[in-house]
């Protein structure tokens, strides 16, 4: 199965409004600028998740723009950035998993692919039976390579 993310949305508090209490994961990614991975550049800088309604999206990206996670604050403010999400309902219950294992699965495809995890994930909180999820992620939606223009490297 194939996993389609929203539309992308600029990463402003303004945009985060109607994650209010949604549960799911988001990609958090630079307007043009790639980072060099070991493998292969992208312009992917963290992948996250709510858990919780309580705890949902918006108040997930909120603390991160406020601060919550350093690197993705400072890029926030140097270069601009990018986020898009994935509600978890509807998926947990096709993969059968929490919300949690859905981004384990992505921070660790992402590793497999690109050689690390991305730069503003400190680590991914445990291993995951890859085996069990069935996912295809079109990881070069994330890779700036539109129309041929080059990118800056970071």
């Amino acid at each position: 199965m194939r996993l389609n993310f929203e539309t992308e949305m600029e990463f402003k508090r303004e945009n985060f409004k109607k994650l209010n209490r949604k549960v799911g994961c988001y990609l958090i990614y630079t307007k043009t600028d790639e980072i060099i991975y070991p493998n292969r550049d992208s312009r992917l800088v963290y992948i996250g998740v709510s858990k919780t309604s309580s705890n949902g999206m918006k108040q997930r990206l909120e603390s991160h723009l406020a601060g919550g996670n350093r690197g993705i604050c400072n890029y926030s403010k140097q270069k601009g950035l990018l986020f898009t999400y994935q509600e978890a309902d509807w998926l947990t219950e096709i993969i059968e998993r929490p919300a949690a294992d859905l981004e384990r699965y992505l921070i660790l495809d992402f590793a497999e692919k690109y050689g690390c995890y991305p730069i503003c994930n400190a680590r991914s909180e445990g291993e995951l039976q890859k085996d069990k999820i069935d996912l295809e992620i079109d990881w070069a939606r994330f890779e700036y390579n539109r129309g041929g223009e080059t990118c800056r490297k970071t």
